[in-house]
């Protein structure tokens, strides 16, 4: 028991002891709280011009995007003009002819030399060296005899399509004979078996019939009334004709869809029927 309570007591002593030492501890915090506060760092230095803000700070249009220290070109320090050049004089020309005609050929020269160039690259214009006289003088004479062959094949062709049309009134195509439309329909219907003759020779019949009153009618013995009763009988019993082929028409359509809905309705009620 007694070692209980001396224990205990010296517990307590060392409950004390901590709780003093706290509150001084708390007292010096306190002190340094009311320290003034430290000074802040010192600003990071600006980094140096790029070369777009010397672009900025020099022209003025680049201003607007913001370069060289927010639109406001930079003081450029001055630069040192470098003196101009001395006006040089070109060089002295060699003595003698100068100019475009150093040899002093005159103008005739000049242009038969230009036509012999261009003789050689229209001879020949695949390739670019310079021709012999000879075998230009060949080429020449070669081309010349070509062009004269041509000239006499077109004349020739030219004449026998002037022959043509003389004997052939109607029209050519590239100099070659070309029937007319109607002769290509005949030629057509001809092909396909149609008689033209008998087809010719009753439309003549046609034509030589006297377009006067029918056989065995006399309108010179009539009156006009008489004459206009006829015509309106003729046209009427032509038209009563028409009309009745018509009917004819409309009855057969009408006979055949009655039969077939009598027939559709007779194999409906056939399988309907019970077995």
């Amino acid at each position: 028991m007694r070692l209980g309570v001396g224990a205990r007591a010296w517990g307590k002593r060392r409950g004390g002891d901590g709780g003093s030492g706290g509150s001084g501890e708390g007292g010096s915090g306190e002190q340094q709280g009311r320290a003034p506060p430290p000074p802040p760092p010192p600003p990071p230095p600006p980094p140096p011009p790029s070369q777009y803000d010397d672009l900025f700070a020099s022209n003025p249009k680049w201003r607007m995007f913001g370069g060289g220290g927010g639109g406001q070109p930079r003081q450029q320090p001055p630069q040192q003009q470098r003196p101009p050049p001395p006006n040089q004089q070109p060089p002295p020309p060699p003595p003698g002819r100068r100019g475009a005609n150093p040899d002093g050929r005159s103008w005739d020269q000049q242009q038969a030399d230009l036509r012999g160039l261009m003789g050689d690259l229209s001879e020949n214009p695949r390739w670019r060296w310079p021709t012999f006289e000879g075998s230009r003088e060949e080429q020449r004479r070669a081309m010349a005899e070509q062009e004269a062959r041509m000239a006499e094949d077109e004349r020739a062709a030219w004449e026998a399509q002037q022959q043509a049309q003389e004997r052939f009134p109607w029209p050519f195509v590239g100099g070659a004979f070309k029937p007319t439309p109607q002769d290509e329909f005949r030629d057509q219907l001809e092909r396909m078996g149609v008689d033209l003759e008998g087809s010719r020779a009753r439309a003549a019949k046609a034509q030589s019939r006297p377009s006067g009153p029918p056989d065995g009618v006399d309108f010179s013995k009539m009156t006009p009334d008489e004459v206009r009763d006829y015509w309106a009988q003729i046209r009427s019993s032509r038209l009563g004709r028409v009309q009745g082929r018509q009917d004819d028409e409309v009855a057969g359509i009408a006979v055949f869809y009655l039969g077939a809905t009598a027939v559709i309705l007779l194999l409906a009620v056939l399988s309907n029927l019970p077995t």
